[in-house]
């Protein structure tokens, strides 16, 4: 895990900031690379950081993303199919019900039933966490497509050419860590489903833009679980050495303008140009 921090600690002095690389690190890096290190719209720096992700599929409207395929899904179809077609023999055929015939409708009625459940849940929560998911929301569309847009230098665009987790990007970055942090995100997603299917099922995508927010301010605590503000690299940065107390606590945000800047820019430009004028930074957003 140490391992994993420490090369995610070092790539984000490349990867991490929306505006110019100003870290001498990293600038140094792009230089020696035959990069331009006046920013991050590259488009050699993007196939760098592209370089060993899972290859990306088309689906929705000018959206990528990659292929949430497991052998468990085929496992319950499996199950399923083999189920139904032994019902589907038992009531067209009707056998005798002798002690044979009982053993193959107790495997294909009861046994076979209940492993396409749990495999099926197993599978369903999985297929829960990939960018697929978020986007069949067509409110999330522009969220989906900016974070995938090779020209987009967003933070959610970033971490999603992180091909460690990029498909996975929505999930890792929202969810709730601890003990309880995947019981708790389920049931966070279920009132989102519950509010899309009543309230935004049919707004149209520029009302959904502006009106959608993240529910509460967006945690430092989730940044750290990749950036674990202790390695040498990250420290490096004058700004994040003289505000560690501060990020530590929440007190100073990591996504706001006076930092990395917002996860979805474009769907508060109001509040983006607000704080670019104030140089005063929130307390979270995304």
């Amino acid at each position: 895990m140490m391992q994993f921090k420490g090369w995610f600690e070092a790539r984000q002095c490349i990867a991490c900031a929306p505006g110019p690389v100003r870290h001498p690190i990293a600038a140094q890096d792009m230089r020696e690379s035959g990069r331009s290190p006046e920013g991050l719209q590259s488009p050699l720096l993007l196939k760098h950081l592209l370089a060993g992700s899972p290859a990306p599929v088309r689906f929705g409207v000018g959206t990528l993303s990659t292929m949430h395929v497991s052998p468990l899904s085929w496992i319950a179809l499996s199950s399923a199919a083999i189920a139904a077609a032994i019902a589907i023999y038992y009531l067209v055929w009707r056998p005798p019900l002798d002690a044979r015939m009982k053993a193959l409708l107790m495997f294909g009625l009861g046994i076979l039933p209940i492993i396409t459940a749990l495999v099926g849940n197993l599978e369903g929560f999985k297929a829960t966490e990939q960018q697929q998911f978020c986007g069949s929301c067509h409110v999330m569309g522009q969220h989906i497509e900016d974070a995938n847009s090779l020209e987009s230098v967003s933070l959610a665009a970033i971490h999603s050419r992180n091909s460690k987790f990029g498909g996975q990007s929505c999930y890792v970055c929202h969810k709730n860590y601890g003990m309880y942090g995947y019981a708790l995100t389920k049931l966070d997603g279920m009132g989102h489903v519950y509010m899309y299917l009543t309230e935004y099922w049919d707004t149209p995508l520029d009302e959904a833009v502006e009106e959608i927010r993240i529910a509460s301010p967006y945690k430092n605590e989730n940044c750290m679980q990749c950036h674990s503000t202790g390695g040498a690299i990250w420290n490096d940065v004058a700004d994040h050495e003289g505000l560690l107390g501060d990020l530590r606590s929440g007190e100073t945000s990591c996504v706001s303008a006076g930092c990395h800047g917002y996860a979805h820019p474009f769907s508060k430009p109001e509040d983006s140009a607000a704080e670019a004028s104030s140089g005063m930074p929130p307390a979270g957003g995304t």
